[in-house]
């Protein structure tokens, strides 16, 4: 009986030896490098591409590194701005713009509407300029999880580029913007968390940020500088400040986007595999053992 009682408990360790052997060793480190650069190029619906301004853009990824064969989501791109001195009071809550892409060097810009663009400098950006405050939403589609981890700035060559990069972390449903105020997104239950701020983001130069991977999001936002943002941690950057600032959006990159791990899912095939593997062997040193 207390060799039966030996052999159960030694059991048990094996067995967790064995979970903790296969967590190592399972390629979690895997992940691909994927990249998604605003331009036409990459643009995948017809109607929203080329010149016309639209209410969103969706763009397939442009690169993807080792493993290439790992599954890319697309990124839908939409704009969104508010304007807290506009005198109507009608945007001085979040309300859909349009979006652009000025082609291959310069990258995703925003604007309230394709008319107010031309008649307004700089509308060939995003920024807080003439008091609208902009920013772009990302989705990366249904089932879709992205780690992003860099940004890159296609213009401007000099001047201001003051931003904050947020990502939607509320445990379900989508984000909802209509009516809502910046300060509203990143309040206590708001869903919204500020992941970095820059200051003066360099052009054609990537920005990284999220380092480990550990926040990730179906719903990223990238928004040009503002006050009620400046009032959330983390600590506003020296110098970030407000009304003179203005970039477009050459690339983002991170990992994932082939679907998300939902709690309670079952382990990697490669980590059930390599418990398959180790128990048999764990089993027989441990029964030479007892024998001795």
């Amino acid at each position: 009986a207390t060799t039966n009682l030996r052999i159960k408990i030694m059991n048990k360790k094996w067995i967790l030896n064995s979970f903790l052997m296969a967590a190592c060793l399972s390629p979690l480190a895997a992940q691909a490098k994927i990249t998604w650069s605003f331009a036409d190029t990459y643009c995948t619906d017809p109607a929203s591409c080329g010149t016309n301004w639209n209410p969103q853009r969706t763009y397939e990824a442009s690169s993807v590194t080792a493993p290439d064969t790992a599954p890319t989501a697309d990124l839908t791109a939409s704009s969104w701005y508010m304007n807290t001195s506009d005198g109507s009071g009608s945007n001085n809550t979040l309300t859909k713009g349009v979006v652009h892409d000025s082609g291959s060097s310069s990258g995703l810009i925003a604007a309230r509407d394709d008319s107010y663009y031309w008649t307004q400098s700089p509308r060939h950006a995003i920024g807080n300029v003439n008091g609208d405050l902009e920013s772009v939403l990302f989705d990366f589609g249904t089932g879709n999880v992205v780690a992003l981890q860099e940004l890159t700035i296609g213009w401007p060559t000099s001047g201001e580029g003051d931003l904050a990069i947020l990502a939607y972390t509320a445990a379900s449903g989508a984000p909802n913007l209509v009516g809502n105020t910046y300060a509203d997104l990143v309040a206590p239950g708001g869903g919204w968390e500020i992941v970095t701020k820059i200051n003066n983001a360099p052009d054609n130069d990537p920005n990284y940020f999220n380092g480990t991977g550990t926040v990730e999001s179906r719903y990223w936002m990238v928004a040009a500088a503002n006050t009620q943002l400046a009032a959330v941690d983390p600590a506003n950057p020296g110098g970030w400040d407000f009304g003179d600032d203005a970039f477009k959006i050459k690339s983002v990159a991170g990992s994932g986007g082939g679907g998300g791990t939902p709690p309670g899912s079952v382990p990697e095939p490669g980590a059930l595999l390599l418990l398959g593997m180790g128990l048999p062997l764990l089993r027989l040193a441990a029964k030479k053992k007892l024998a001795a």
